[in-house]
């Protein structure tokens, strides 16, 4: 609550040996700002570093750069993940934005939840015969709304309009930007013989998949809390999903998964598909094959297409087998 967030930075002003920026310390929301920021620099930042020392550690000796390119390169990666459009302010805003609305957001909410709430009570009354009369409870105004019900619609409002303006963000940022994509994996391994259309992917895709997996694991043990004990054998039913949650969403989670990368991998984030393919370890060309026999464009046991019969022609003498 406010008052709480408050009473935190006066104990925090209290306690500091060095001045702090006003806004610190009186809008509650530059702490949760700052800390989602840095998680996201992190996320951003750390990858890439990774990346750049396993090179230079691992790479042949003959093809590494110079220790000042190293360097330029690193001294890069740390200011990019500065940038307005990136990662890190992307979670600032995210995080620190929904806190910083929810006190701007909670006036319109209540006037909104308390015109509806209204409304709905006037139709009731109109049911049961007006207020006063048999059936009506002599009520003459409608129940006042509960405050934690406001502050929960306050909140959830605020949190999706700063989400929304921090995917946004992402969407639009160059550094998030994907290039449109042949969706087949073995377009590019057999270019002559595939003839599919090409995609643009969301450059937050992957943010979407790891949020929507957390999501449901919260909605799923929230529901659970907030319900009534159940007893018998649904009771054990509802107990087990609960308490398995996270690893039932997982399994769910990789079975479309593994379902795109046959079917459809154009709904996949390019790093999935290359980390399965990596492990698989399959022919490309077998996949673009239970690919066109999901679109009925290949048929066990009936003369096939042109391009159907050449990419099966390649599988064959890949196996030192006979095509016919």
């Amino acid at each position: 609550m406010p008052g709480k967030d408050e009473e935190a930075n006066r104990r925090l002003l209290r306690q500091a040996s060095f001045p702090l920026p006003p806004a610190f310390l009186l809008d509650p929301s530059t702490g949760p700002f700052l800390r989602a920021f840095g998680l996201g620099y992190l996320g951003s930042t750390i990858p890439s570093v990774t990346r750049l020392l396993i090179g230079l550690v691992v790479g042949r000796k003959s093809g590494r750069p110079s220790m000042v390119d190293v360097m330029k390169k690193f001294v890069a990666l740390l200011v990019q993940g500065f940038s307005p459009r990136g990662l890190a302010f992307a979670s600032g805003i995210a995080v620190g934005g929904a806190k910083w609305g929810e006190s701007r957001v909670e006036p319109i909410v209540k006037r909104l939840l308390e015109a509806a709430n209204q409304k709905r009570w006037r139709l009731g009354q109109k049911r049961k015969g007006g207020p006063g009369e048999e059936g009506g409870g002599g009520a003459e105004e409608a129940p006042v709304l509960s405050e934690d019900a406001v502050k929960r619609v306050a909140t959830f409002a605020s949190a999706t309009i700063a989400s929304l303006i921090s995917i946004t963000l992402l969407q639009n940022s160059s550094g998030y930007a994907r290039p449109t994509r042949n969706p087949s994996l073995a377009a590019n391994a057999f270019p002559a013989s595939v003839d599919t259309p090409t995609v643009v992917q969301s450059p937050t895709l992957d943010i979407t998949l790891f949020m929507v997996v957390r999501a449901a694991d919260t909605l799923i043990r929230t529901i659970y809390e907030h319900s009534g004990e159940v007893k018998g054998r649904s009771g054990v039913v509802v107990r087990f999903v609960a308490h398995h949650a996270d690893t039932l969403v997982f399994q769910l989670a990789c079975w479309r998964i593994m379902w795109c990368w046959f079917y459809l991998p154009e709904r996949l984030v390019p790093s999935y598909s290359r980390w399965i393919s990596r492990l698989a370890r399959l022919d490309p060309r077998l996949l673009n094959l239970l690919q066109y026999a999901r679109s009925g464009e290949y048929v066990y046991g009936k003369v096939p297409s042109e391009k159907v019969a050449v990419m099966s022609a390649g599988i064959a003498n890949a196996l030192a087998r006979d095509f016919r």
